[in-house]
Parts: C-alpha cells; structure tokens; sequence
C-alpha cells in the first residue's frame, strides 16, 4: 500500500526549515495577502523545498512539521459559491470550518478574494 505524500519520504526536505511555532506565527499578518498555488510532480518537491528553505519558516506543532487538518466548506442550497469559483469569478468569498488535528483547535473562517488576486481572512 502506498503512504500519503504528507508521510512518505518526499516531504524530508522539509526537516530542513528553521521552524516557527503558534505564539511567533501570531506576530506574523497572513491575514490579508497574495496566494499562488503550483502544480508540480511530488518527484521534485524535496528540490523545491530544498530552494526555499532559506527564505520561509515551517509551522512546528507539538513537534509536527506537517499539520493535520479537517475542513468544512458551507454554501447556498444550489451551491453559489462553489459555482462562482468553477466559472473564474475573480471577486469571491468562502466560508468554512477547520479543525487541526494536532492540537484540536477549530475555527470559522470567512475568505474573500478581491478581482487582484488579494486574500482577506476573518
């Protein structure tokens, strides 16, 4: 059987970040930012992260580098929200509940994305 890519050994590269935990994470404003996603074959992460160990920190909980988490996204009966998003809508919100798992902690998250690509979290 095959291990998830957040246990197997294609996530080693990032035991190579300084850290940072929830109390200095805090100091740190995510709350209104720019967000690029990738898509990239997992055969190449650890380079990747390999590059970017230098100028980026990796959130240590309870002595976990990669979090756990569950998420509930809620929308409208015919599902607008959703819909906006699949047609390219570039002003949009979300709401949703996380739970991380490490440390059992859940919040309601509100997102808005601006048409300049700004993400503003509440």
């Amino acid at each position: 059987m095959n291990k998830p890519a957040y246990q197997s050994s294609y996530v080693e590269g990032i035991k190579e970040f300084n850290t940072i935990d929830l109390n200095g994470l805090s100091s740190i404003k995510l709350l209104n930012r720019h967000d690029t996603k990738f898509v990239m074959p997992i055969e190449i992460l650890n380079d990747v992260l390999n590059e970017l160990k230098n100028d980026y920190k990796a959130l240590n909980i309870d002595d976990n580098l990669i979090g756990k988490y569950e998420t509930q996204y809620y929308d409208s009966p015919d599902l607008s929200l959703y819909r906006i998003h699949q047609n390219g809508k570039k002003s949009r919100f979300k709401i949703r509940t996380r739970s991380y798992l490490n440390n059992n902690e859940s919040f309601l998250e509100i997102k808005q994305k601006n048409n300049k690509n700004r993400t503003s979290k509440k």
